[in-house]
């Protein structure tokens, strides 16, 4: 719905008009709005033809709209206010309290698309969202010309002749983000293949082609889609950084409010609740030695489960003062990672980190792993095995090394991630995370360390990595050459099952985010 609402040049008549394609960027955008509008409030920025406008007037919404063009005021419904204005010179709605504000095709078109969004955010009521399609420059079609050198004029599409930007996903991120907005969704739009083909439009031919679109902008986004659609919220206070829910420069952006930093002069933040996790199976031997190393100025809280343990792990545990807690079996690695996760929530944790009790990690790192978190760069820290000395000349097994390289290459292929290794069992989580992502339906085994990697990939979560030295001795616990075989294998599947998943074609509730799934609607609070 592009319109002149910000282009001094522009036409006064629309030559866009509505994409009934289910892949489309307007039927996508309808799709984030209940069908009942029960009197919320939207606001169309650049309403263009208002196709939008008179739908969601349909369905019971409060519709402002704005656009430059008086034409545009003809065809929409008595009921939708319309607002004549050129968004280059400011938004003229006062106040706020809008439930969402929608840019179809519009921020392109705009001289100072930052500062019209640093505006808009002002007007969204707390818990509306700002809905945006935006054009994608980094499609395959938009590289192939500029590459050749050719950079034509349309009246339409990636190349329209009054586009004032021409950004890739991460340009417009930083834009959203630089405005106050957190991404919490992006989907990606197929190639509108029934406007360039106009004859044979509603065809299966085109239809399949639309379809065989969509597939490869949900594979590789940047590269194929022609534009995202994007669902946004406003976070903190304009032009100061936010979390973003996207990659920016190279990190990971979780949708989760950070712990707030202090300005001069204010008092410090109170100290984040560390909890350790230790979890446990024969390691009686070594448990004293892991427990004494820990910085115990910097923990809050030490819990230790053990799996079943035959030995005198637990009695261990309890001279030593830590929380225990027992398995009434085996159940497993996975298994007692759960327990970890859910007991340590309970008690508060703010910070959990996962120490092996068979002393192969060092326990002393421990500031190091946690301060990416205080520091709020990261949500989870890896201690990574291969960044700092050769791990075969720490003991590490020549065909553990290889293959541990071998399957990190393919899970950053498959994560688009560019971490040293994702096998290391040191780790640290901001509570966050755990209360985000599905780790009950996890395995029991230990293909769980990369379920929850993969969730956590999947919910945004920032990933840093920390070098940590590794020690192997006899009492130190190791899979085997046939458990590690085994181990593999479920890796491989699980990569297979994540990208039928992130391509749409088999979505699995085990890397859906358990705090995507709903959203408080504006209006009155519950009564007691």
């Amino acid at each position: 719905m592009p319109s002149s609402a910000g282009c001094q040049g522009r036409s006064t008549v629309s030559p866009y008009r509505f994409k009934p394609s289910r892949h489309s960027s307007q039927v996508l955008l309808l799709d984030e709005l209940p069908e009942g509008g029960e009197g919320r409030r939207v606001l169309d920025v650049g309403c263009g033809d208002g196709y939008l406008s008179a739908i969601l007037a349909e369905r019971g919404y409060q519709v402002v709209a704005i656009d430059r063009s008086l034409e545009a005021r003809a065809t929409l419904p008595e009921s939708v206010q319309f607002i004549e204005a050129d968004l280059d010179q400011g938004v003229p709605v006062e106040g706020g309290g809008f439930s969402y504000i929608v840019c179809a095709d519009v921020l392109e078109h705009l001289r100072e698309p930052q500062r019209v969004l640093g505006e808009l955010r002002s007007r969204l009521a707390p818990e509306g969202r700002l809905l945006a399609s935006l054009p994608n420059s980094g499609n395959l079609y938009f590289r192939l010309n500029v590459l050749l050198g050719r950079f034509p004029k349309h009246d339409r599409g990636l190349f329209d002749r009054s586009h004032l930007h021409f950004y890739t996903w991460r340009g417009w991120a930083e834009c959203l983000a630089r405005s106050g907005f957190r991404i919490e969704k992006q989907r990606p739009t197929s190639v509108p293949v029934s406007l360039a083909l106009p004859k044979w439009e509603g065809t299966l031919g085109v239809r399949m082609l639309e379809c065989l679109s969509f597939l490869l902008a949900r594979l590789w986004k940047k590269m194929f889609a022609y534009q995202f659609v994007v669902v946004a919220r406003a976070e903190g206070a304009a032009g100061n950084p936010v979390a973003t829910g996207v990659p920016i420069s190279g990190t990971l952006r979780l949708t989760v409010h950070p712990r707030s930093t202090t300005a001069a002069g204010e008092a410090p933040a109170a100290k984040p609740k560390v909890v350790v996790v230790m979890p446990a199976y024969n390691a009686a031997r070594t448990l004293p030695m892991t427990y004494a190393e820990l910085p115990h100025e910097l923990v809050d809280l030490v819990i230790l489960v053990d799996d079943g343990s035959s030995d005198d792990t637990v009695r261990v545990a309890r001279e030593l003062g830590v929380a225990v807690f027992t398995h009434n079996r085996n159940y497993g690695y996975g298994a007692n990672q759960k327990t970890c996760y859910r007991e340590a929530l309970k008690a508060g944790a703010e910070i959990v980190v996962m120490v092996h009790p068979d002393y192969q990690y060092d326990p002393a790192l421990l500031p190091e792993i946690i301060r990416p978190i205080q520091e709020g760069r990261a949500d989870i820290v890896l201690g990574s095995r291969l960044l700092g000395a050769s791990p075969i000349q720490q003991g590490m097994p020549w065909w553990k090394y290889y293959s541990n390289r071998v399957l990190t290459r393919l899970e950053n292929v498959a994560f688009r991630r560019k971490l040293s290794e994702y096998h290391t069992g040191y780790r640290a989580f901001r509570r966050e995370v755990l209360e985000s992502v599905n780790f009950p339906m996890n395995s029991d085994g230990f293909i769980f360390d990369q379920e929850i990697l993969a969730q956590a990939v999947e919910l945004g979560a920032r990933i840093a990595e920390v070098p940590v030295p590794t020690r192997y001795f006899p009492l130190a616990s190791s899979a085997s050459f046939p458990q590690s075989v085994v181990y593999g294998l479920r890796i491989l599947w699980l990569l297979a099952r994540y990208g039928l998943h992130r391509a749409g074609l088999l979505r699995q509730r085990q890397f859906e985010s358990l705090t995507h799934r709903y959203m408080k609607e504006p209006g009155g609070e519950s009564r007691p």
